[in-house]
């Protein structure tokens, strides 16, 4: 990766860090109480983890649709490998619950209804070109090391309002 890019990343994360902080804010707390209902079993940092990204990606798919943007495939396309992993830890802890893939499909579609409630009823061009945009570019640029660290800092971030295993 080249300085130009390095700095360009850093850059558009600036931009989406402040106006996308309070709105992240309210859809986890929004969301991980919804993870509780979706399984009544505990969470391992590894599954709290894998619960955030599996919500910023849900995030991306779902702004990126709604915006006509091509982010979603390219950023699956440098970190397919990683969302893979974190859909089969998630996948794991619906197993572990009992609930196996019907859990699973039904967390899966959850996450994406919320995501679509939260923006709904919003102007296409007005979300695109604003917050959302910018949130959108800077997914762009997310690599798999970025895209971990991020899930790993909101899983810090959110880590109380999940019901944690004790080990």
């Amino acid at each position: 990766m080249t300085a130009v890019t390095r700095e360009r990343r850093r850059q558009a994360l600036r931009r989406t860090s402040g106006g996308l902080a309070l709105a992240w804010a309210s859809l986890l707390s929004l969301g991980a109480a919804a993870a509780g209902q979706w399984s009544a079993t505990c969470f391992s940092a590894s599954e709290i983890e894998a619960d955030q990204a599996l919500r910023y990606v849900t995030r991306v798919m779902v702004v990126g649709d709604t915006c006509r943007s091509p982010v979603y495939s390219r950023f699956l396309q440098r970190n397919g490998q990683s969302v893979a992993s974190y859909r089969d830890e998630m996948a794991r802890h619906f197993q572990r619950g009992g609930d196996s893939d019907v859990g699973f499909d039904r967390y899966v579609t959850n996450l994406a209804n919320d995501e679509s409630r939260a923006i709904s009823g919003q102007n296409a061009a007005v979300l695109c070109t604003g917050a959302e945009g910018d949130f959108l570019a800077a997914a762009d640029l997310l690599g798999p090391a970025d895209l971990r660290r991020l899930a790993r800092a909101r899983a810090a971030a959110d880590q109380t309002t999940y019901r944690r295993c004790s080990n």
